[in-house]
């Protein structure tokens, strides 16, 4: 079936408050619509891609794309998506460019349920109250939305103007669909902020990993985490090269691996190394440590991954929920691991080009006996026990994505 994926690029920036219109604002260093066409792009499902956009931003946008001019309101738009779609277009499929958390994986099931409805529309449960109304009985619309082509033609001629693009249709039969990740749509300036955050979050996935007879190398494995690994990864049936501080010191300029272990390479390399220290201790006192075996050891091993992780392979590196905003009289133990995962998000891409995966889990305060020492009043029952975030970190060996920064929170291991 030939099928035209069309997004949607009306909207001028007024709500927004800026003088260039939100889709082509930069979010995390790409505009928001080029995540939406490159999402259609890399799917691989569209004969077609239309853009509805303002003809002078066309030179802000990448890829192989038709553009088609705005209309004075949403039903202009769409009909004129519609106008330059090839005449044995069979199904159509929009969405918002505004809307940048579109994945490749979510549009088929699109194309699937179209065959026996005459729409299939993404809605959200609503979750805050409703005036004097039980919102069971109520649901959010948001694209994509997706249509036969022949029909929608020429039934939007007939329909009033409209949010909804299925509203031209309607009465019909609708499938609809909730997506099972956020579909956030940038509106005020404070969502450009919210889409930043949420583009760094993953998912805590809890899974096993095939290990048995793989060359597993762990940074910090006489520590707690560490420690678990080695135990869970040699009951799996892993060949583990386990390294303390006493094997590998992590604290120097320097690194030196075992001489034993110079020529080696691993199928997954898992850096749970981690020091720590209070500020009031001294911040440029600590620096070099903190940040020698939290940053610097850890852009060794990203830097050497393709000389030390076997094709296929994965690098785990273990962060902390610490990242996430500067934590008082912890300072620079913070500041070494929101650095960490900054350097592996900006690694990804150029690791994968190399065959090689890269994750970061960032768990919550965790029973070892480094928290011991920095909390010793704190019940230990009530943070996350060593072997629980072992098994999670162990899940990522061999997952079949990369790019994953996670953070575990008490509860979600």
């Amino acid at each position: 079936m030939k099928t035209v994926g069309i997004i949607l690029a009306g909207g001028t920036g007024n709500r927004f408050g800026s003088k260039i219109p939100k889709q082509y604002m930069s979010l995390n260093g790409k505009i928001v619509i080029q995540y939406v066409i490159d999402a259609f792009i890399n799917s691989y499902l569209f004969n077609e891609i239309i853009v509805v956009m303002d003809e002078k931003y066309q030179h802000l946008i990448k890829g192989n794309v038709k553009i088609a001019p705005l209309g004075k309101t949403r039903k202009e738009s769409v009909q004129n998506g519609l106008a330059i779609c090839p005449t044995d277009t069979e199904i159509v499929l929009f969405h918002d460019s505004v809307r940048p958390f579109i994945q490749i994986t979510d549009l088929q099931q699109y194309l699937d349920n179209i065959k026996n409805n005459d729409a299939v529309v993404t809605y959200e449960p609503i979750t805050d109250a409703l005036f004097y109304a039980e919102r069971e009985k109520f649901r959010l619309v948001q694209t994509p939305e997706c249509f036969k082509f022949n029909v929608l033609k020429e039934k939007i001629k007939e329909s009033k103007n409209f949010i909804g693009i299925y509203e031209s249709i309607y009465p019909c039969s609708i499938k609809f669909i909730k997506l099972n990740h956020p579909n956030l749509k940038i509106t005020y300036s404070n969502d450009l902020y919210l889409a930043e955050q949420l583009m760094k979050y993953s998912p805590v996935t809890k899974r096993e990993s095939d290990v048995y007879g793989k060359n597993i190398l762990i940074l910090g494995g006489t520590g707690g985490i560490g420690q678990a690994l080695t135990d869970i990864l040699i009951d799996s049936g892993a060949k583990v090269d386990s390294l303390g501080s006493k094997d590998i010191d992590l604290s120097q300029e320097e690194i030196l691996m075992p001489y034993d272990l110079k020529d080696k390479k691993w199928d997954s390399i898992i850096h749970c190394a981690g020091a720590y220290c209070n500020d009031k201790e001294g911040l440029l006192k600590n620096y070099d440590k903190i940040m020698n075996v939290n940053l610097r050891s850890a852009i060794y091993f990203i830097e050497n991954a393709p000389n030390l992780v076997n094709k296929g392979g994965s690098l785990i590196l273990v962060g902390s929920t610490a990242s996430t905003k500067g934590r008082q009289g912890v300072a620079l133990y913070s500041a070494s691991k929101s650095a960490l995962n900054t350097i592996a998000e900006g690694m990804v891409e150029p690791l994968k080009n190399e065959g090689i995966n890269l994750h970061v889990i960032c768990p919550a305060k965790v029973a070892t006996n480094l928290q011991k020492y920095i909390n010793p009043k704190a019940n230990q029952k009530e943070m996350i026990q060593p072997e629980a975030i072992a098994r999670v970190i162990a899940g990522y060996i061999d997952f079949n994505e990369t790019g994953h920064v996670v953070y575990v929170k008490v509860g979600q291991e």
